[in-house]
């Protein structure tokens, strides 16, 4: 079988609803961030390793309903997975790595949450080949 089984690429799933969790989060809660912004332009490499490095166990708990739903093709249940995941990865960034309302419909936000949740899509994948002894 050359190559070995490819992780799918998550990315799209997490961030597919990205600009609508944003704004609803942003209106419905008025999100200001006393923490220092990680710069007035995202910086999105250093977003991501924000993220990384709060994780938080419903960013995981969240991916796994995600893929769970992906592959047994309930749309209803990751339009519900993908809206929670994104709640919690807004709450992240604005809380632990200094990202202002405005600044959540800065293209590099949508890119660092991908780049983020490709990287936890990753991890979900492993962790269950670890299991198996794979």
């Amino acid at each position: 079988m050359g190559g070995g089984v490819q992780p799918p690429r998550l990315g799209a799933a997490g961030t597919r609803n990205a600009s609508l969790i944003a704004v609803t989060f942003a209106v419905s809660f008025g999100v200001w961030s006393p923490v220092p912004v990680i710069a007035q332009q995202i910086d999105g490499v250093a977003l991501t390793k924000c993220l990384t490095a709060n994780a938080a166990g419903e960013h995981l708990a969240a991916m796994k309903r995600m893929i769970v739903a992906a592959i047994n093709d309930d749309s209803e249940a990751l339009k519900t997975a993908s809206t929670t995941y994104g709640i919690a990865i807004i709450n992240t960034a604005v809380t632990n790595c200094g990202i202002r309302e405005m600044q959540l419909f800065d293209p590099a936000f949508k890119d660092a949450v991908g780049r983020y949740g490709q990287k936890l899509g990753e991890k979900v994948i492993a962790d269950a080949f670890a299991k198996i002894g794979q």
